[in-house]
């Protein structure tokens, strides 16, 4: 029988390459004594978890991929979120060497019900649920994604893994902040209200600058100008944290994940 370390070693490169270079594994019995029954995670407590993200290392490999698939895409077949379905295939296939998985959920699947998964990250150590609902990395602070969460199969045991993830709840780098991110929560919420959506509340993002704030000639606008005064508000919520500015996700990345735009991705928005 293979080696489970050398197992769950492999899968971790083959995320990797895809992009997800965020890996957590866990005891499910620790993260779940500090979830309420209805976030817990329905699995045995003796069974290793693994939880899945991506920083902005996703967007090379995903690009390439959305690459790779453009001669053959169809305005059909081109899909409103090609991102589900790369997260889908890709995790997937990278997850087989472990063999059937008593669990695995994905991030962006609401039907029958969404899973708790900022919540069971917090409890596995991972990232702290902000106040803003932005769950906020040790390394990449909130500049990356949760993708999924899977239960090993039972030959996976915490004895084949003596060091592993943080069982503890995930450092609290909120403590102290002033918080600048619940009042942009706030106004990007107010975008849902009619009345509180009008250029003299959010101007809008083509507006023309003055000749006085005109940008010099040799500096190229940035991309996420043409970001809906609404996204940008969204966006807000994520720019105004102090932690770790450095990872922020690339104009293009931004523009995608905010705004859709599948020419970021080398493919025609469908009509």
């Amino acid at each position: 029988m293979t080696d489970p370390q050398l197992v769950v070693t492999s899968v971790n490169e083959a995320l990797k390459l895809h992009g997800f270079d965020i890996f957590h594994l866990f005891q499910v019995r620790e993260c779940n004594q500090l979830l309420p029954t209805r976030f817990q995670i329905q699995a045995s407590p003796h069974s290793l978890a693994l939880l899945i993200g991506n920083s902005r290392e996703l967007w090379v490999p995903f690009t390439r991929h959305c690459r790779e698939q453009a001669p053959t895409a169809t305005p059909r077949s081109t899909q409103t979120h090609p991102l589900d379905a790369y997260v889908v295939a890709k995790v997937t296939q990278s997850l087989s060497p472990l063999g059937p998985l008593p669990l695995l959920q994905f991030a962006h699947t609401v039907i029958p019900q969404a899973i708790a998964i900022q919540r069971q990250a917090q409890a596995a150590g991972l990232a702290h649920l902000g106040p803003a609902h932005l769950s906020i990395h040790p390394q990449w602070g909130p500049w990356f994604a949760l993708r999924a969460l899977c239960v090993l199969p039972p030959r996976y045991v915490e004895a084949h893994f003596p060091i592993l993830d943080n069982h503890s709840p995930a450092p609290n780098p909120c403590h102290g902040c002033v918080a600048p991110c619940t009042e942009a929560l706030k106004k990007a919420i107010s975008f849902s209200s009619p009345s509180t959506a009008s250029p003299t509340t959010a101007p809008s993002p083509t507006t023309a600058p003055s000749p006085t704030t005109a940008p010099s000639p040799t500096t190229a606008p940035s991309p996420t100008n043409s970001l809906s005064a609404k996204n940008r508000a969204w966006l807000k919520v994520r720019e105004v944290c102090p932690e770790h500015r450095e990872a922020q996700y690339s104009d293009e990345q931004i523009l995608y994940h905010y705004q859709k735009d599948l020419r970021t991705l080398g493919l025609r928005s469908s009509t």
